[in-house]
Formats: C-alpha cells, structure tokens, sequence
C-alpha cells in the first residue's frame, strides 16, 4: 500500500511503527463502518494498546491518520 509520506508523518503518535502498511487483513483494526470519511467504528469491542483508538461507548474508534487514509484509499 502507499500513502503520502504527509499522512505518516501526522501520525506521529503511533506506537507501531506503521505496522498498518505491512498488515493485509487488519484482524485488529477491521473497520465496521466510517463516519465523513473521518471517524473509524471498529469491528472489535477490545481495547488496544493504541494511541489512536478510543472507547466510544460500547465501540472502539480509530481516528488515525493513515488508517483512515488505508481506508479510504483502498477501501480497506
């Protein structure tokens, strides 16, 4: 997958090195549905040990900048 360097470099927050880029199925962070192409409500209700996932209720949500660009790129 490419992104633009510019996204990377905002999500400077990650812990995991990007590890995103290198993953095919996203077991972790499946996207159940995308709010203004901005907000991502994620299949799993486990909270991870990430800087950009969030509990909203009884759902995670993940408001990193390249998984929401893998997102909406590649639809994904």
């Amino acid at each position: 997958m490419e992104i633009d360097e510019s996204i990377t470099k905002k999500t400077n927050k990650c812990s995991k090195e990007h590890n995103c880029l290198l993953e095919k199925d996203f077991v972790y962070c499946k996207v159940e549905r995308c709010i203004n192409s901005e907000i991502l409500f994620l299949d799993s209700k486990e909270q991870l040990s990430c800087n950009y996932q969030l509990a909203f209720g009884n759902c995670q949500i993940c408001r990193c900048p390249v998984r929401i660009e893998i997102f909406n790129k590649y639809n994904i």
